[in-house]
């Protein structure tokens, strides 16, 4: 039986089993489900069955409903096992369909700390020269790059709301939460929750290495000793004994050795349908497109890059031409060096033969465009001021898609 499980509101830990066709929730008494918080308008949202799970609808609230940071309206948004539900910014559910593979009873407060055993999550990012490890404590842990994550991670190929990591009776598990360049583990994309041993090695699309750490991994007491020496331990040698890590990339099992050629691209099909199709050459990232790409999905547009890809591999050829086929906007920095790669080439004939939106962003002077897009407006982009054209950008956008 689905339900909603309350965990953060007036009433925490609180489970609400759903049954009824069509279930009201708001701060009002005729409401299925009464909740009795000023966040919550009269009549907030409702339910509604289908088949053997629910989807939501928003009743025109004044603070919004949202899964997984999406905004819901009242058109509705399919809800799907684990997702979180936030009515306005103080009340936050969870949606759970049938029962879990993993057992997650009892498990709402933080742990209880046994001298010093629990386990951590240990980033290296690529904009950062060391590592920072966070110790794994809470029931719930969504990390991504918006400010209501519990670890915030401004990076540009990570999504606003990356992934969840959930404790259960047998561990933690990691689950993608819909993002755009998606969550591999051991280099196997992951959708499902996926129960972590130690030293699993969680990658975020190039940029971002995570390696849970606990305390059946090697280096465990490095950790615990050198990030949280507050803690007390059970051993008076173990600092001593403590050594430094190994470098996340030398993790020694044979599972964490997958080149990249070998990673799948981890979209399922028509999950690119109503996106934009982000085009560029590959060396202009760091320095106007990840930025552009920051913009765009701030301001709520689904936009998708080939960045987490390795050019060239079966899996980047496969994703490029599943973004041709199903994107409904293509935007293409214009380059010399993206002009002259043939998916972009390709991306334009595609585009242009099915007049399907172009927006084209001059970073670059070039001599001359192709015939075929000579007669596109351009934007062009200002190193003094790349607001103006990201703006001008997202306005074309919502025109396009409006």
């Amino acid at each position: 039986m689905p339900h909603l499980k309350m965990l953060r509101g007036p009433e925490p830990g609180k489970v609400y089993d759903l049954t009824g066709e069509n279930i009201m929730i708001g701060r009002g008494r005729r409401n299925d489900i009464i909740i009795h918080d000023n966040e919550v308008s009269r009549e907030h949202c409702r339910l509604v069955r289908v088949l053997d799970d629910y989807e939501i609808h928003d009743g025109v609230s004044t603070n919004g409903t949202y899964v997984d940071g999406h905004k819901v309206d009242a058109s509705g948004w399919m809800l799907y096992n684990n997702c979180i539900v936030e009515i306005g910014d103080s009340i936050t559910f969870q949606y759970t369909q049938d029962a879990s593979p993993f057992d997650t009873n009892q498990m709402d407060g933080p742990v209880d700390i046994d001298n010093g055993k629990d386990p951590f999550l240990v980033v290296k990012r690529a904009s950062q020269k060391d590592v920072t490890v966070y110790p794994l404590r809470e029931a719930l842990i969504d990390l991504g790059r918006d400010l209501n994550n519990d670890i915030i991670m401004q990076e540009a190929e990570v999504s606003r709301h990356h992934i969840r990591l959930t404790r259960t009776a047998s561990g933690y598990t990691v689950e993608d939460l819909g993002s755009m360049n998606g969550t591999a583990v051991n280099g196997i994309f992951v959708r499902e929750p996926y129960l972590l041993r130690p030293d699993d090695l969680i990658t975020i699309g190039t940029t971002v290495e995570m390696r849970f750490v606990n305390e059946n991994s090697n280096d465990y007491d490095y950790y615990r000793d050198t990030f949280l020496p507050h803690l007390e331990v059970d051993d008076e040698t173990s600092i001593t004994q403590s050594r430094r890590p190994m470098q996340l990339d030398d993790i020694g099992t044979e599972r964490n050795k997958r080149s990249t050629s070998e990673l799948k691209h981890g979209l399922t099909p028509n999950q690119l349908v109503n996106h934009v199709f982000l085009a560029y050459a590959r060396d202009e990232w760091e320095s106007i497109v990840s930025h552009l790409f920051v913009y765009l999905e701030d301001n709520e547009v689904d936009v998708w890059a080939d960045q987490y890809l390795a050019l060239d591999s079966d899996a980047w050829k496969e994703a490029v031409e599943q973004a041709i086929s199903e994107c409904s906007v293509l935007v293409v920095v214009i380059s010399n060096a993206s002009l002259k790669a043939d998916h972009i080439k390709r991306s334009l004939r595609h585009f242009v033969n099915r007049e399907k939106p172009i927006i084209l962003l001059e970073y670059e002077r070039v001599p001359r465009l192709p015939i075929s897009i000579q007669n596109l407006g351009r934007i062009k982009y200002s190193a003094s001021n790349p607001d103006e054209a990201f703006q001008r950008i997202l306005i074309e956008i919502q025109r396009f898609t409006s």
